[in-house]
Parts: structure tokens; C-alpha cells; sequence
């Protein structure tokens, strides 16, 4: 069985429910040489794979524009989550506040993995910014659901 082969059936099973043994997709007795080069070859298309989908993903974002738009695919609701981190605007100034109160060291490693909730409000009004930015989120939805929503 060839690679694609291998593909196209996890993906008739749902691949991302569950993981599967070799036998259960194939159960070819391969030699060590080929099972290694198949599994080359899965790693590859995995890398190749997740480089499309956020390619795909950046355009579906554009496309969608807000999030009162989505659209149905294949059975899923695809639709642009808009989600807000805290990223640190003022390293240079973080770090010269945190010399200066050097007890609250401890509770940081790197100014954007900060416990920010735990900061003063001042520090964190001063160096750290929220920004918004838009992600594809995709949910299951029984076909009963799509057929009334056409309606």
C-alpha cells in the first residue's frame, strides 16, 4: 500500500478521532527499508500538510472578513474566531521595571509568557498591548442542523 493509499483511509476513518495501529490501516508485511521510506514520506507530507492548511487558513480569515460570516464544508462549520492575547510592547522598559523590583523576577521568564493578570495594572497598562487576531475554528455539525438552517 502506498502512502496516499494509507492517507486516504485514516481520513475515511476520522484520523483525528483516534489513532490506529499499522495493521489496522495496512498490515502489509513490509521490509525494514520500505517501512522506513514510508514513514519518510508520512513525515513529509505532515509537515507539507500543516504548511497548507495555515496557508489556507490565512486566506480563509481574509476571506471571511468579520465574525458574523461562516460557511459549511464537508459537514463542518467553519466560521473566523477572533481571539485576544497580551504581547509586551516595551521589553526594554519591562525589564529596566522588573531591575528595579526585583521580587516579581521570579514570576517571569520572558515578558510574553508573563502571569500578566498577577502584574499591577500599571505595569501592564505601560508595557503590554492586547491585540486581536483571527484564526479559522471549524466545529462538527449534523446534517439535521444544516438542512434546517437552508430552510
Amino acid at each position: 500500500m502506498r502512502i496516499h493509499e494509507l492517507v486516504d483511509k485514516a481520513t475515511r476513518l476520522r484520523s483525528e478521532d483516534k489513532t490506529f495501529s499499522y495493521n489496522e490501516l495496512s498490515g502489509d508485511d513490509l521490509e525494514l527499508q520500505e517501512l522506513a521510506e514510508l514513514w519518510v514520506t508520512a513525515t513529509e507530507w505532515a509537515t507539507a500538510a500543516r504548511a497548507v492548511k495555515d496557508a489556507i487558513g490565512e486566506e480563509l480569515v481574509r476571506v471571511l472578513g468579520d465574525s458574523s460570516r461562516n460557511v459549511t464544508a464537508s459537514g463542518q462549520l467553519i466560521w473566523l474566531g477572533v481571539s485576544t492575547k497580551e504581547e509586551c510592547v516595551d521589553p526594554e522598559g519591562f525589564n529596566a521595571w522588573l531591575y528595579d523590583n526585583p521580587a516579581e523576577i521570579e514570576r517571569v521568564f520572558n515578558p510574553n509568557t508573563a502571569r500578566k493578570g498577577s502584574l499591577p495594572p500599571a505595569v501592564r497598562d505601560s508595557f503590554f498591548e492586547k491585540v486581536q487576531y483571527g484564526e479559522p475554528k471549524m466545529q462538527s455539525v449534523p446534517v439535521e442542523v444544516l438542512a434546517q438552517k437552508k430552510r
